[in-house]
């Protein structure tokens, strides 16, 4: 089985992948295959049927961490037997926020949250976002992916595991014990974190100490522009469970 953990940028797929990798449910891709290094290890955006259907795939287990959106490659990959997508879905406003200090941290950007909007790379990044789940979650790629959401993983770990051991079909015999392990090993709590950190704070409605009224209207005008609401209407019908969650979050459902 190959586990894809598959997301939007700053939505929460290095979570997943942690849990994915703590868990030893799977191992990492090997090298041969491998376009980096580290825990988030991933297949270069030109990765071929042929390496995905390599038999260390179908007769073992290993993940990867990708960020595959906009190429039907990438849903025929999801289509094959021993293939696993997981992706996650996060308030847009926090992705933004996450996603300023990100570009900030790495010098995409110099300048203030304000100089971030009036640039325009607010609207992209917001843009870019709902591309990314309109492609998985609006056309065919919605039956062939398992969805999780940031914030539950905040307010149920436990369940959120549950479903991802459910949809990889593994036989977990204690969940509450499993689901322990893994909220304590993948706490942002116990990771080096700050603003010049890759793990800055990981929590939800961060949105809050960063964003103005005017930064809110703004990033709710792109979401209704790109009828992002009709994006996460097809997402709660295809996992109810997430319902709550995506209601509570940027535009509701």
């Amino acid at each position: 089985m190959l586990i894809v953990c598959n997301g939007a940028q700053k939505s929460g797929s290095t979570w997943v992948t942690e849990i994915v990798a703590k868990s030893g449910w799977a191992e990492k891709i090997p090298d041969r295959h491998c376009a980096n290094s580290g825990v988030g290890r991933s297949f270069p955006d030109d990765v071929t049927h042929e390496i995905i259907d390599d038999d260390i795939y179908i007769s073992e287990n290993y993940y990867c961490k990708q960020h595959w959106i906009a190429d039907d490659k990438y849903l025929e990959f999801a289509k094959k037997p021993h293939v696993k997508f997981i992706n996650i879905i996060r308030d847009v406003r926090d992705m933004l926020v996450s996603r300023y200090f990100h570009d900030v941290r790495r010098e995409v950007f110099t300048g203030s949250l304000d100089d971030y909007f009036d640039a325009g790379l607010a609207e992209t990044r917001v843009r870019a976002h709902v591309r990314y789940h309109r492609f998985w979650h609006q056309g065919e790629g919605r039956h062939h992916t398992h969805m999780m959401s940031y914030e539950r993983l905040h307010e149920d770990f436990k369940g959120e595991v549950k479903d991802l051991c459910d949809y990889l079909e593994l036989n977990v015999s204690d969940i509450d014990a499993i689901a322990e392990k893994l909220r304590s090993s993948t706490d942002f709590k116990n990771k080096p974190s700050g603003p010049d950190k890759f793990y800055r704070s990981g929590a939800t409605g961060d949105h809050e100490n960063h964003l103005t009224s005017e930064h809110n209207e703004k990033v709710e005008a792109a979401l209704e522009a790109m009828n992002f609401l009709k994006v996460k209407q097809k997402i709660a019908e295809d996992h109810p469970g997430l319902k709550p969650y995506l209601s509570s979050i940027d535009i509701g459902i």
